[in-house]
């Protein structure tokens, strides 16, 4: 009776520890569904945007968790575009799916324009006043403006939070 009350106790725990690895795994592949659905997406996306003015991928894009935010930078003499899944997921929920690609799109519009500066100096070499980040800014948004609108976006799409 003993050994039969023992295997009872010890599969009980071992049925919980494998709920516990099967709820884990969905847990973990739930995450991986935010934003761009997956980083292939994101990465589309990116080959999407540079089709339209014929550039190449001479970048690298790095999801980026807990940034909130996306953002393009040079670290070595490498440009990066760096994202936060949860943040490109959150932003298409409220507004509709062309967020995505026109943040991204911003991202690349400084690299193209020559914005972004290494990580490592930037602080040291930067003193841009508020004028000169605002002027960046809105050359990046005029970029990926043209951009979203090239691949089929209508004015109504950029503007209006859901489409």
């Amino acid at each position: 009776m003993r050994k039969m009350l023992l295997l009872f106790f010890l599969l009980h725990f071992i049925s919980y520890g494998q709920k516990a690895v099967g709820l884990e795994i969905c847990f973990e592949y739930q995450k991986s569904l935010k934003g761009f659905s997956a980083e292939k997406d994101a990465d589309d996306a990116l080959n999407d945007i540079l089709a339209v003015i014929g550039a190449a991928k001479n970048f690298y894009l790095i999801p980026c968790d807990k940034i909130n935010n996306a953002l393009a930078l040079t670290y070595k003499g490498e440009r990066y575009i760096m994202y936060d899944k949860d943040f490109i997921y959150k932003i298409n929920k409220a507004t509709n799916d062309w967020s995505g690609k026109f943040i991204l799109a911003h991202e690349v519009g400084h690299h193209i324009n020559g914005h972004t500066r290494d990580f490592l100096i930037a602080s040291m070499l930067d003193d841009q006043t508020k004028e000169k980040q605002r002027e960046e800014e809105l050359e990046a948004d005029v970029f990926a403006g043209f951009i979203v609108a090239k691949l089929g976006a209508s004015y109504n799409q950029i503007k209006d939070k859901k489409n």
